[in-house]
């Protein structure tokens, strides 16, 4: 096998040829959805790194089904845009949708603050195909609705980080673009009121499409936004004294600092824990410092302190309400950082018992040689 250090497929097939030569060489491999070489941690050296980029392109789009299928390497930007000159778009909102693919995207499970009116990423995923680590081509789902084959499969792949298989081609459900739509904000509210009214805020018998919680230096901001007819986005005007209700423009804007905030990737942590427990997880955190938390999905983005390594943020973060594997995903733009969390999550605990033998097969079943980012799971898993 040759040496090369990246290489970007331009193909499936090619696709499959280097993992399948990865495996008789037993060589590591990083992969990612551009066209650089990404930064290699220690003991990465001799890892291969593949880069997706080439793979991009729509493949089919379907506007009468609501359905579009495209090469993983393709951004979602680009995605959002053959869709919307249709009237339709793909139900997500990740960061950076100019250079994030979709899948690096589905991976992730980046979503976004719009799951709370669409689901998750996952549900929104109509099939796939994608390459284990042992070289074989998987296609679970279709290009259309009815197609149920391989559903649990589909979901399986949404979120695992890349440590299954390589995703090389999605099919998505679109959304119509909505009829109307509006963003509200209240400011100057102390965090305990901030938290109650985001509680009543869920409750409104409105189609809410995002509901955030931001705390910076400025002080506390809750964001709401409604999508449906323009009767109802003027009765939830009404409804919601004392929010200012801002221009398409500056909504627009919002929502993507909403999605970006509060630190670039490689300095913050993501949390998952439930809505009602978020005052509780507030008091572990500490009552001071910025972060943004999606009200609905109960994701919390926390930035480390000046001078405050990844694990100690870990640390702080507390114990009961954190998701190791989602603190590693957190660091996976940039690898300078994946190292400090992995040697953190040893201090919180790896995946135990039933969840970590579970995880075991997986691997066992989709990558056994265990190349697929290879050295940046937390430990305790294969």
């Amino acid at each position: 096998m040759s040496r090369e250090r990246f290489v970007a497929p331009a193909d499936e097939d090619e696709l499959r040829r280097l993992v399948v030569e990865a495996n008789a060489a037993d060589r590591g491999l990083l992969v990612g959805g551009g066209l650089e070489e990404p930064e290699r941690l220690p003991g990465e050296e001799d890892h291969l790194a593949i880069g997706l980029g080439r793979l991009r392109g729509i493949v089919a789009f379907e506007p009468g089904d609501l359905t579009i299928t495209a090469r993983s390497g393709t951004t979602v930007a680009a995605l959002q845009e053959a869709a919307a000159a249709a009237g339709q778009r793909l139900a997500i909102e990740p960061a950076r949708p100019e250079s994030r693919s979709l899948g690096a995207a589905v991976a992730l499970g980046e979503d976004g603050f719009i799951a709370a009116l669409y689901g998750e990423l996952r549900e929104q995923v109509l099939g796939l195909r994608a390459i284990t680590g042992a070289g074989e081509i998987l296609r679970p789902g279709g290009r259309v609705v009815k197609n149920v084959t391989g559903y649990d499969l589909r979901k399986l792949l949404c979120g695992s980080a890349g440590r299954l298989a390589i995703i090389s081609e999605l099919s998505f459900r679109l959304r119509p673009l909505p009829v109307a739509e509006a963003s509200f904000v209240f400011a100057g509210l102390e965090e305990g009121a901030a938290l109650e009214r985001g509680r009543e805020l869920r409750r409104l018998d409105h189609k809410i499409a995002g509901l955030a919680l931001r705390r910076d230096r400025a002080g506390h901001l809750l964001a709401l936004r409604a999508e449906g007819a323009p009767a109802a986005i003027e009765a939830l005007a009404a409804e919601l004294r004392g929010a200012e209700r801002l221009e398409p423009a500056a909504a627009r804007a919002l929502w993507r600092e909403l999605a970006a905030c509060p630190a670039p990737w490689d300095r913050r942590l993501v949390l998952r824990h439930r809505p009602a427990q978020l005052g509780r997880v507030l008091d572990l955190i500490g009552r001071e410092g910025d972060l943004v938390v999606d009200l609905v999905a109960g994701r919390l983005r926390l930035p480390a302190r000046d001078g405050e390594s990844l694990p100690e943020l870990l640390e702080r973060s507390g114990r009961p309400w954190l998701r190791p594997e989602l603190a590693v995903l957190a660091a996976m733009d940039d690898p300078r950082e994946a190292e400090l969390v992995r040697r953190g999550i040893a201090d919180l605990g790896a995946p135990s018992g039933r969840v970590a033998e579970i995880e075991s097969r997986l691997v066992e079943v989709f990558d056994p040689r265990g190349l697929l980012m290879r050295g940046r799971r937390p430990r305790g898993l294969p």
